[in-house]
């Protein structure tokens, strides 16, 4: 039995019982409540078939073909949501879907939420139905999957901000952006690896007379580490004008210019550290038009090579990370934090003092970040009369950072007295590994 209109009155907490009945119940409302209890993620959802299929289907069902007129036929309710989450994009499903772009985001709590990591996506979206839509809903999906069993789903609500309906028709070949956000993961999952990471947008619609489509419409792998620091490679061009952002307090590291190709090295939420003209920095996604927005995780790894950054006033030379096992009581640190060594050399070449200090970490945008005034205290600490660097001279030690449960160690640089941010890149996938201790 067909849905009807009950497609135009979806809202977040009614989409995962709008892509699991799929136009199959005899009265909608009766699962209304089972939604709302399952909004939150299908894995703690109320209805039983669905948590079943979600985590039992390691091989999703056959999809079966669509009939001429777009609805899907032969299915049960549960292999219907199997298709959905881990089935195959069909080639042509009626809708062409440019997805501009993605980023896994994790959010601290703040103002009585709990915070967690989402999926964002934006883009635009043709119907290439043949059919004037008049109700349904565009949405979207995260997936992380542990093992050959065991997949876990968050949904969002319709991506679309005017909702299709009869009064706001979707006609064939006309365009709609979308903005897609997930319900969020607690951020307790950043402390796991899931074997596979997957972003789907799913889309549900009929028009007035005797058509309906239920299908995945697009999809693509995700790295599950990007919604703290993860390796990219590809390119993107700068679609409005920005500053890369290197240094403590925003300092920056060179202008980008509309139109101007840069090239990105890494993905932090929303944001890249991108390189042009041999300087280094973070932009804010929004700012660049991602090329091959899906393959910029295929192969990529750390793009460390050299120790050593300098002009002709200064140089640093960094010999090794590494975690201070014995902590001393009096360092207080916060729950999750650690103590983050780095053995580094530094030479003043000119003829003015500088800032041992004045050496730090960058663990993502906005968080570059100088050394604990403890460091001192500390084994084979980084010895500076003073915090003084005098001209001619070289010291070498270690200097020790705060870093959070979650931060991983992408640079570590200085601001020269040229004004240049001068950064070595340190990523090490050792040092990215979950920490749950």
């Amino acid at each position: 039995m067909r849905c009807g209109g009950v497609w135009a009155g979806v809202i977040s907490g009614c989409l995962v019982w709008a892509f699991a009945t799929a136009c199959g119940s005899e009265d909608p409302k009766e699962d209304t409540s089972a939604a709302e209890e399952g909004a939150e993620g299908v894995e703690e959802g109320a209805d039983p078939s669905v948590t079943e299929v979600v985590d039992a289907a390691a091989s999703p069902s056959v999809a079966p073909t669509p009939a001429p007129t777009g609805t899907w036929t032969g299915e049960t309710r549960a292999e219907r949501l199997t298709r959905l989450v881990q089935g195959e994009i069909p080639s042509s499903s009626g809708f062409e879907v440019t997805v501009l772009s993605m980023s896994l985001e994790a959010e601290p709590p703040k103002r009585g939420k709990t915070g967690g990591v989402s999926l964002k996506m934006a883009g635009v979206v043709y119907n290439r139905t043949g059919r004037t839509l008049s109700s349904g809903v565009f949405g979207g999906a995260l997936l992380l999957r542990f093992g050959d069993k065991v997949t876990k789903l968050r949904l969002s609500p319709d991506g679309f901000k005017d909702s299709v309906s009869t009064e706001s028709p979707w006609r064939e070949g006309q365009s709609r952006l979308f903005r897609i956000e997930t319900n969020p993961f607690p951020l307790l999952m950043l402390e796991y690896e899931p074997t596979k990471v997957e972003a789907r947008i799913f889309a549900a619609f009929e028009d007035p007379v005797d058509f309906e489509v239920v299908a995945p419409v697009w999809g693509a792998s995700v790295q599950w580490q990007a919604a703290r620091v993860a390796p990219v490679r590809g390119q993107a061009q700068v679609f409005e004008a920005a500053v890369m952002k290197a240094g403590p307090r925003g300092a920056s590291n060179g202008a980008l210019e509309n139109g101007q190709v840069v090239e990105l090295l890494y993905q932090a939420g929303n944001a890249f550290r991108v390189r042009s003209n041999g300087a280094e920095g973070w932009v804010e996604a929004k700012s660049l038009v991602v090329k091959n927005l899906p393959g910029i995780y295929d192969s990529a790894t750390p793009h460390g090579e050299d120790e050593v950054a300098g002009d002709e006033l200064v140089s640093i030379t960094v010999q090794g990370l590494s975690t201070l096992s014995d902590v001393p009581e009096s360092l207080k640190l916060a729950d999750g934090e650690r103590v983050l060594q780095v053995d580094v050399e530094l030479t003043n070449k000119g003829d003015k003092d500088l800032r041992c200090s004045d050496v730090f970490v960058d663990f993502g945008p906005g968080q570059q970040r100088a050394p604990m005034k403890e460091s001192p205290q500390l084994p084979e600490a980084l010895q500076c009369e003073k915090d003084k660097l005098v001209a001619g001279t070289t010291v070498h030690g270690k200097l020790a950072y705060r870093r959070g449960r979650h931060e991983i160690p992408v640079a570590v640089g200085l601001i020269s007295p040229s004004k240049r941010v001068l950064t070595v890149d340190v990523y090490d996938l050792d040092e990215a590994k979950p920490y749950r201790r």
